[in-house]
């Protein structure tokens, strides 16, 4: 794409592509989200996100200038996050009431913990049918 595509995409509101760190990170939740059923991939305020049955449960996004995966919790979940690695992990913004945590990936990043978590917040989004059939998968 050409600087002035990309300027266009910027005026459209969509965000020009991550580095090549945090583009490892989209590439590992692009992975994630092909193997759980019901989702689709869409573009929201310019940011891939990740839906179940038109919820989204997962979403990649620079936010206070690091790139992150913001994804669905429990409030338990969410404060062991923050507590436990408050330099990876804060309360995302606008979401951050209902459970929403997003995990810096900027850097070196646990690929199996962020399946981890996306997964969780599948589940915890994802019709019943949808979420018994990963569940059914991993049997």
């Amino acid at each position: 794409m050409t600087a002035r595509g990309v300027a266009r995409g910027a005026a459209r509101g969509v965000d020009a592509p991550p580095p090549p760190g945090p583009a490892r990170a989209l590439a590992a939740l692009r992975a994630i989200g092909r193997k759980l059923p019901g989702v689709a991939e869409t573009v929201t305020f310019g940011h891939p996100t990740f839906q179940v049955a038109g919820r989204t449960f997962a979403v990649f996004e620079r936010c206070r200038g690091r790139w992150t995966v913001a994804f669905k919790t429990d409030g338990l979940v969410q404060q062991e996050l923050i507590e436990t690695m408050p330099e990876r992990c804060f309360v995302t913004p606008y979401v951050g009431r209902h459970g929403g945590v997003s995990l810096v990936v900027d850097g070196r990043f646990d690929r199996r913990a962020l399946a981890r978590h996306v997964e969780a917040s599948h589940r915890l989004l994802a019709p019943r049918r949808a979420s018994s059939a990963r569940n059914a998968r991993r049997r």
